[in-house]
C-alpha cells in the first residue's frame, strides 16, 4: 500500500489587525503556476476562505500554496484538488483559523490543465 502523501498547510487562529482582503479573481489558465497574491517581504498571507470555480470540460487538479518553481507550486499547502465537469467547484472556510502562508511569499496557484478558474479569497496580511 503506498504511503499518504503530507502536505504543508499551516493552520492557526485568525490574527486581529491589519486590513482585511476579499479578492475576487479570474483566469483563463494557471497551468504553469499563477500568483493569486504577491508576496510582501517581511509579512504573512492569512487565508480565511478560498473558494475555486473550474470551467473545465475535463478532469483538472488544482494546487494551491506558496511561491513558485520552475512553473509549479514549491510548497504545497492544499492539493491536487480534483474537478471535473463544467462548473466544479470547492470551497474551505477555516473560520475563526487561517491558512498561513511563509513568510515574505506569494500565495499560488497551479493546475494539470489550460481551463479557466475563478478564485475567491478572504483573509489578510501581516
Amino acid at each position: 500500500m503506498a504511503a499518504m502523501t503530507s502536505n504543508s498547510i499551516v493552520i492557526q487562529n485568525m490574527p486581529l489587525g491589519g486590513s482585511p482582503f476579499y479578492y475576487s479573481l479570474y483566469n483563463a489558465d494557471v497551468s504553469g503556476c499563477e500568483d493569486l497574491i504577491a508576496a510582501s517581504s517581511g509579512k504573512c498571507h492569512y487565508i480565511r476562505k478560498i473558494i475555486l470555480y473550474a470551467q473545465s470540460v475535463t478532469d483538472v487538479t488544482f494546487t494551491i500554496g506558496s511561491a513558485e518553481t520552475d512553473g509549479a507550486v514549491t510548497t504545497i499547502y492544499l492539493g491536487p484538488i480534483p474537478l471535473s465537469d463544467t462548473g466544479s467547484s470547492f470551497e474551505i472556510d477555516f473560520g475563526s483559523k487561517a491558512m498561513v502562508c511563509a513568510s515574505g511569499t506569494a500565495l499560488t496557484i497551479d493546475s494539470s490543465a489550460a481551463c479557466p478558474v475563478f478564485v475567491y479569497l478572504e483573509g489578510v496580511t501581516l
